[in-house]
């Protein structure tokens, strides 16, 4: 259901916090939400995004430079960037996962599994 609807989820410790009934995310089928129009929004918003990326790429000193940047480690490019751009800057760490990252995450998932179903914790 990727993309089809707007969803939610909570982080605790981390972890995502998938509920009572493991529905996390499904907030977006709530019809007293008043949710229904949002899929065509976010359409909107993500082709407004891609123009302003694309006109960014071309300015020096803009995107293009910094995902340079951070793709040879210069997690500094980065934080410098978002210090312009946020009110309160997220925290920027360089990931030493690398390839393996999508293959951590799966292990982390399934480890959660047995953790929860398996021995109760």
């Amino acid at each position: 259901m990727t993309k089809l609807r707007p969803g939610a989820g909570i982080l605790i410790g981390g972890r995502m916090h998938r509920g009572r009934s493991g529905a996390v995310g499904e907030i977006g089928t709530l019809r007293q939400v008043g949710w229904e129009d949002a899929a065509m929004e976010l359409v909107a918003m993500e082709l407004a995004a891609k123009e302003l990326v694309a006109k960014e790429l071309g300015k020096e000193g803009g995107a293009a430079e910094v995902f340079a940047a951070a793709g040879a480690g210069d997690a500094d490019a980065t934080r410098r960037h978002l210090a312009e751009l946020c009110l309160s800057a997220p925290e920027v760490v360089a990931s030493t996962f690398g390839d393996e990252s999508v293959a951590l995450g799966g292990v982390r998932l399934a480890l959660d599994h047995v953790e929860r179903e398996v021995l109760g914790l």
